[in-house]
């Protein structure tokens, strides 16, 4: 349904602001083509003041203004009006000449937690609907309402700890280190991580906050992660234990929890790859890593 209503997104002219929901409308009872330009709305939700816009649009203008009622599908949510959103509207209005409006939805943070999965259903509720094309689904859609935090790189400085499978391969000793991270002076939006796998061979990661709602982390080029005589109790090729990331699964961070997941491509220059791993970096407060010097990390 995405791709078929790429095309009608296209028509949109011009948005338009919403009247408040005291105000009295006729309801459009004509017939006609409407749906949402989109069967799927994810909102990240970071205060509680952003308003959201959720699309609706038209095959063709007219020549009068069309107003359409919309409502919540209650049995089929499990987010709540007023406590967790505000619905700014329940109708919405396509002016004469236009061929789209908005529906405003206002997020309410402090009340949606952090992972938690909640939404809510719309339906365009106008009778004399024309759903031949489309069907009944183009006059539905899904909100989604996703925790997000705004993005803050001193998270990621201080202390941290580092799972790794890689510890299983070649490290089985060990279960956890304990890390310490710091702000590149040098580089936009980068931590260096001291110590990752070896003592003495730090990581740099770039994070990228560009999409608030799926993050990324990045290396700039490659990086030493160690030495093979001690990784390995031999040498291989030069020495250099390397790294780079997995261009086959996405690495990520999260602001809201405070850390990364990390997933690396372990390899020796001209001899070969050593294997994939997953790593898991979550920072911690100076009093927890206190707890953990004292119990040996």
């Amino acid at each position: 349904m995405n791709r078929i209503f790429i095309a009608v997104s296209t028509l949109i002219a011009a948005l338009t602001v919403l009247c408040g929901c005291s105000e009295e409308r006729i309801v459009y009872s004509g017939t006609d083509s409407v749906m949402f330009a989109d069967s799927l709305h994810i909102l990240p939700i970071q205060d509680d003041t952003e308003v959201f816009e959720i699309k609706i649009a038209t095959m063709k203008s007219s020549d009068i203004d069309r107003t359409y009622a919309v409502e919540i599908l209650d049995s089929r949510s499990n987010a709540i009006e007023g406590v967790h959103y505000e619905l700014l509207s329940n109708s919405a209005t396509i002016k004469a000449g236009e061929v789209a409006t908005s529906i405003l939805v206002k997020g309410k943070a402090s009340n949606i937690k952090i992972n938690q999965g909640i939404g809510f259903y719309l339906r365009i509720a106008n009778r004399n609907l024309n759903t031949d094309i489309y069907g009944d689904a183009a006059l539905t859609t899904k909100v989604v309402l996703q925790r997000a935090c705004p993005f803050d790189l001193e998270v990621f400085s201080g202390y941290c700890v580092l799972t790794s499978t890689f510890f299983a391969d070649y490290m089985q000793n060990t279960n956890l280190r304990l890390l310490q991270s710091e702000i590149d002076p040098n580089k936009e939006n980068t931590i260096i991580i001291k110590n990752f796998y070896y003592d003495g061979y730090d990581i740099s990661l770039r994070l990228d906050n560009d999409n608030i709602l799926y993050p990324d982390l990045y290396v700039d080029g490659e990086q030493v992660l160690g030495y093979t005589g001690e990784a390995f109790g031999t040498i291989y090729g030069n020495g250099d234990l390397m790294m780079n990331l997995l261009p086959s699964a996405t690495s990520y961070f999260s602001s809201c929890e405070g850390f990364m997941a990390i997933y690396n491509l372990v390899y020796v220059n001209g001899v070969g790859t050593v294997g994939a791993y997953t790593n898991v970096v979550r920072w911690i407060t100076d009093e927890e890593a206190e707890v953990l010097k004292k119990q040996g990390y």
